[in-house]
């Protein structure tokens, strides 16, 4: 641990604490990128297969897309009680490509972050940037990419 604590239940009492603050309030204060009911629904009726890989857990996932979205538009959603090893692991999304029987190179690995561009590589996933967030074209294009856009656009 990082702070020195040698007590194991500390940390764990922290994450308690931290799950049930989110419980109140991750939901609420997330909000998808202005463009992204628009293009997914074009990509969804183009036959597109829709899937999210998240270190979020599942249920708040769910809570966000179910107000955006009709039931059952993502053929898969894999959340943070989905796999052992959280993102940059290839886990969630080598899980989900197996599940959706999807080839790699058939496969595009949409994300805001190089955490998402380190996942896309490590699985040997193309991937594609979006500048939505805090990390800056530069700092993606370190990694191997199909596209890098300023919005999700870019799919369609």
């Amino acid at each position: 641990v990082l702070t020195g604590e040698t007590n194991m239940d500390v940390p764990v009492s922290y994450r308690k604490q931290y799950e049930k603050k989110a419980d109140t309030c991750m939901t609420q204060h997330t909000h998808l990128f202005p463009e992204t009911a628009e293009v997914l629904t074009a990509l969804k009726n183009r036959g597109a297969k829709l899937g999210i890989v998240s270190s979020k857990y599942r249920s708040r996932i769910q809570e966000l897309t179910d107000v955006a979205f009709p039931k059952g538009f993502f053929d898969l959603i894999v959340g943070a009680e989905d796999v052992n090893a959280h993102k940059p692991s290839p886990e969630g999304l080598l899980f989900s490509l197996r599940h959706l029987q999807t080839d790699l190179v058939d496969a595009l690995y949409v994300g805001d972050s190089t955490i998402d561009a380190e996942t896309a590589q490590t699985a040997k996933v193309d991937f594609c940037g979006i500048l939505h967030g805090l990390t800056t074209y530069d700092e993606l294009a370190v990694y191997p990419y199909q596209a890098i856009a300023k919005d999700l656009h870019i799919l369609l």
